[in-house]
């Protein structure tokens, strides 16, 4: 799969090496675990349920193996996601992915909501990661 991250000129984001799950996949918001191990981050697909489980810093942008991949945070991110609709705003949803709907928690639930940027094409998000998710119950 071809890849192409380019940066916003003022962000100095680039690609972050980091230690994932095997689970994790591109496409995946993703949290911190705990320490950085040798200078790689830790990090595990975010469960919008689970506040221990959040906040997202970023997304998995490449696997390099199965259990590293690389991670951006911020910036302009192209070629990773599909069918976005352009100025639309993007949060995280139940299953760890950018949605443009805010996931509707259902009776007895409680799911924190985090924004996380703005389509500027069908395949391209510019982050702007919300720093605290937002609680929802219902």
């Amino acid at each position: 799969m071809a890849l192409t991250v380019k940066k916003d000129p003022g962000s100095g984001a680039s690609p972050i090496t980091s230690d994932c799950l095997v689970t994790d996949v591109v496409g995946n918001f993703v949290y911190i675990t705990g320490d950085r191990i040798e200078s790689a981050l830790q990090i595990e697909t975010v469960n919008i349920e689970d506040l221990a489980k959040m906040p997202a810093i970023g997304i998995i942008t490449e696997k390099l193996s199965s259990t590293k991949c690389r991670l951006q945070t911020s910036g302009i991110v192209e070629g990773v996601l599909s069918g976005l609709t352009p100025q639309e705003r993007y949060y995280i949803g139940t299953d760890g992915k950018a949605t443009a709907t805010p996931p509707e928690p259902g009776a007895g639930e409680t799911f924190y909501i985090q924004y996380v940027g703005i389509a500027i094409a069908s395949n391209a998000l510019y982050l702007d990661i919300a720093k605290v998710p937002i609680k929802r119950s219902n």
